[in-house]
Parts: structure tokens; sequence; C-alpha cells
């Protein structure tokens, strides 16, 4: 009787919610945890975590969100502090890894033998793996620079610190045009670029007191091509490209339809941003590159768009942005060999034996062959094989700078500030309304001076007739004329004055044992004498002589 009648007082408790944990209820989350899992790896993880709280007796899997709401809020919140120029220390990320996997599987192994780790807290298990595997999720791709696993196992690649950077900040696609001025839209994608080019470098992130498991790895794999283009985070602001995305590109970007699942305005986002400087993965989507080319060719006259040189539409679909490797226009530089051209696919072929066609099976002609080194701006047949041709023959075939790899500057402008006039001066009165104080007697005064006048000018005029009939003798000495006779009689003659013939200039010859490979040079020159080329040089003209 007793024994019963405790079991139903406490069964009325529990319907009544008024003794919770008699009836086995599991503890709760924090509002605190809730609020830092959410923001730190997103709503839909966060109900997950959530929905398994729910479902479980006494299982303490609030506990767990707790621990991994704290350590995910801690290294999420150091990104935000410092993007890019600090260390992260390899044991905080082990921390996550260690609360977000291992304690969660000793979890459930100890709650699954309770029969209290059901199917919501299974998907939740799967679904933290996924997020710390997703490469748009930012932290969990630092993470696995900073701490890749002893075989590296868990090393990203190049594309998904792309990835991460333009899902988690505004860039061209997300609301990317919304700022306050050009500068802070420009600071704001230098930004975006510096945070990729340090975090490219693992030994940036890495604690220098931590092991080391990538002596060997300079930048991430699929980033070599990209290390081949510099990048100065002071000049940043003045290329070319970045100015053209502030206005121009990021009102493009967003208009870029296809197919719901191809995504193309991110595509097109992470194209702009990464994919066009060399970055292995990143590509335009077929079903995107139409859509892409109708917008550029209907904005490139634009005044937003107007000093970017965006191809039209039909430039566009000849560049063939979605298959091309590693340069959009590979045409600036020739294939290195003579008669041989290179193809949009990287495919290569000579022309003296396959013909000037051999590249329509090959996306079309990508670079000209040594001997005619210039592309262009001429179709020679189809829609997409432009013609070769010498320096100077033609009008080399263009590019947009918001496609090419290598950063190109606008060139600087001085500007002068007016400098607004004295208190007191005459054109501050005359703004303010000048009062005229005409003298009386002044019709006296006018009798005199327009006689005056009138006289002085005939004079001129006469004076000035005279001495270009040659009736003046200084006429005749600064004409050089002299007085001669012959047989027939005298005459007159013109003698061609001496023209006084300036020194010659001294020759100087300036000697560089190099051209260093970062721009700018740092000197202004009338002539130089190269005597070796590296190939930075070598890719922009430069010959030895």
């Amino acid at each position: 009787g007793a024994s019963t009648a405790e079991r139903l007082v406490n069964l009325v408790a529990c319907l009544w919610l008024l003794m919770p944990f008699a009836c086995g209820q599991a503890p709760q989350m924090s509002l605190e945890a809730q609020v830092q899992l959410r923001a730190t790896f997103g709503l839909p993880l966060a109900r997950r975590f959530q929905e398994c709280i729910d479902s479980v007796t006494a299982c303490n899997v609030a506990g767990a969100a707790e621990q991994i709401a704290k350590v995910g809020n801690f290294l999420r919140q150091k990104l935000v502090d410092c993007p890019s120029g600090c260390p992260i220390l390899q044991s905080q990320c082990d921390d996550l890894y260690t609360a977000s996997q291992a304690n969660m599987n000793a979890l459930r192994a100890t709650c699954i033998s309770q029969n209290d780790f059901g199917a919501r807290c299974q998907n939740l298990l799967v679904n933290i793996n996924r997020t710390l595997e997703d490469p748009s999720f930012e932290l969990g791709v630092v993470c696995s620079i900073v701490s890749p696993g002893e075989q590296l196992q868990r090393l990203p690649h190049c594309s998904a610190v792309a990835t991460s950077i333009i899902n988690t900040h505004k860039s061209l696609a997300n609301n990317g045009s919304a700022w306050g001025s050009r500068d802070e839209c420009f600071n704001h994608y230098c930004g975006l670029m510096s945070r990729f080019r340090w975090r490219i470098r693992p030994h940036n992130l890495l604690d220098k007191s931590a092991p080391n498991h990538m002596a060997g790895i300079r930048v991430l794999p699929g980033c070599e091509k990209v290390e081949e283009y510099p990048f100065d985070e002071v000049t940043c602001p003045m290329r070319r490209d970045i100015q053209g995305f502030c206005g121009c590109i990021d009102n493009i970007v967003p208009s870029v339809r296809g197919s719901t699942l191809l995504e193309c305005p991110t595509r097109a986002d992470e194209y702009f941003l990464f994919g066009r400087l060399g970055v292995d993965n990143i590509r335009l989507p077929r079903g995107c590159e139409a859509s892409l080319c109708r917008q550029l060719g209907l904005q490139r006259d634009s005044v937003n768009c107007s000093g970017l040189e965006l191809p039209s539409e039909r430039e566009c679909l000849a560049m063939q942005l979605a298959v091309v490797l590693h340069e959009a226009c590979p045409w600036q530089n020739h294939s290195g060999e003579d008669h041989i051209i290179e193809c949009l696919d990287g495919h290569r072929c000579s022309v003296n034996a396959l013909g000037w066609d051999c590249c329509e099976a090959h996306r079309g002609r990508g670079k000209c062959p040594r001997n005619l080194p210039v592309m262009c701006n001429v179709l020679c047949s189809g829609s997409r094989d432009y013609c070769c041709g010498h320096e100077g023959d033609c009008t080399p075939r263009g590019c947009s700078p918001a496609l090419l790899a290598e950063p190109l500057l606008v060139a600087p402008t001085t500007t002068t500030q007016p400098v607004p006039p004295p208190a007191g001066s005459p054109r501050q009165e005359e703004e303010s309304g000048l009062n005229l104080r005409v003298p009386q007697g002044w019709w006296v005064w006018l009798l005199l001076v327009v006689p005056l006048v009138c006289g002085g000018t005939g004079m001129c005029l006469l004076w000035r007739k005279r001495h270009l009939l040659g009736l003046s003798s200084r006429s005749a000495k600064a004409a050089n004329l002299v007085e001669d006779a012959d047989s027939f009689g005298g005459f007159t003659k013109v003698q061609k004055p001496e023209e006084p013939q300036e020194p010659a200039a001294p020759i100087v010859h300036i000697e560089l044992p190099h051209l260093p490979e970062v721009r700018p040079l740092g000197l202004e020159l009338l002539e130089t004498r190269v005597i070796r080329v590296h190939p930075w040089g070598a890719k922009h003209g430069f010959r030895v002589g």
C-alpha cells in the first residue's frame, strides 16, 4: 500500500511538471550555450542539439553541448578579432575535435547501454561530423589546417579556404554592394584576399612550439598557381580588379541565373575572387556561363563599369571561362615555341602539321606561336579563333582587369584643392554684390580717353603693316635681307637664319644586375640595358640587351 501510494504521487508530480527530475528529465542547455552554438555552428546544428536533448531521459547531452559551445565560441571569437596575422594553438583546435567527436562518441556508447540515445541523437552525431568537414564552415577549415592529424587526413584543399571565406563573409553574391563608401568596399575585399593569402600557407597559422607535421608543405594543395601572382596589402586598394568589384561586379554577380542546383551567383562569386587566380577546383559551371556573359555584355558600357574593359557577350563566350585552365586570358603570352599554338584546354599542336584549325576540337585557340606572338582582336574563323600576328600589325586582344590574375594598379592622379579668396577680396565682393559708384563729370574723361585709345590703335596697326611689308630696317635685319647685284641689276635676297644646335646629350649606360621579381621596380629611367631576365620579366617581354 505505501509503495503504491508513493508511485502514484510521483506519477502525478511528473504529469504536472512539479518534479521533473523524479521523472528522469535530462539536463537542459543554458541560454548562453544556445546562443553560442547558433553563432558558431549555425542554426540547423543548434536545432539538432536541442532535438537530441529533448529526446533523452537522463543522458547528459546538454553538458556535452555546453562544452562544445564554449570551445567553439572561443575559437570563433579569435578569428573575428584577428582574421589574419595571428597563429592558433594546436591544442585549442584539438579541444574542439575532442569535445565534438571523441567526447560525443563516448557519451553515445554510455547512453546506448542505458537505451537512452535514440535516432535524433544518432542524427546529431552525423550532423556534427558533416559540419566540421563542410568546406563552407570557416572554423572547421581553419582548425583542419592547424590540427590536420598525424597523417594529414584533415588537411583541406585550397578551394575549401576560398569557399569558407565567401560563405562566411559579405561578398559579391551576398549583399556585397551594401557599403557606406568606396574606400570601405576596397578595404573589405582586400581584407578577404589578405585572409585567403594568409591561410593558404599553413606555417602562418601554426603555433611554432607545436609539432610540425607539414614541414615540406609551403602552400595548401591546389594553391600552387596562386603563389605565382604577387599580393601587396598596401597597394591592394589601388588594384583595378578590386575597384571594379565595388559598384560593377558586385551588381553583376547576383544577377547571374542558371539551375538552382548550380548556385550560379555563389559560383560566379568564387570565380571572380579566387578562381581566376588559379585555385584548383573553382570553376564557373557551364550552366552559368551564358548568363554571366550576357550580364557582362549588358553592363560593359555602364557608368560604373566603363573603365573595367569588360568583354562583350560574344567575346566572353569565346573566352570559355567555364573550361579554361587557370588563366581567363591565356593569349596575354605566346606558346613559347615557333609554329606551335596552345588551345584553351591546354592541348598543343603544330600549325605546319595540322593547320591553324587544330584547336577547333580543343575549346579554341588560347596562345599564339612564338613567331606570331600577338593575338589580334579580330576573328579569323568561327566564333572563338582569333588571328595571330606580329607586334604592331594589329590591335592586340585585350583582357579585363576583373578577369586577370596579375594585379593591375590604377594610375595615380594629382588633384588640387581650390584655395578660397581672403576676406575682403574682389572675388568675395563680387559674390556678395559689388556697389559701383560713378563719379561726377565722367563724360569729360570719356571724351579724352576715347581719342587716345583710337589713335594708339591706329599707330600700332600702321607699324605692323610696314613691318609685314619689309619697309622697316629692323624687319629687314630680322628677316636677314641682303642687298646684292648682278649683270641685270640690283636685287635683295633672303638668307636662312642659322639655327642654334643643341649640344648632344651624353650617353649614360645604367646596368642592372637583375630585374626584381616583385614590382614595382622603384626606378624611373629613360634607357636601360638588361643583362639578365627572370621568368617574371620574360613573361612581360623583357629581353637581354
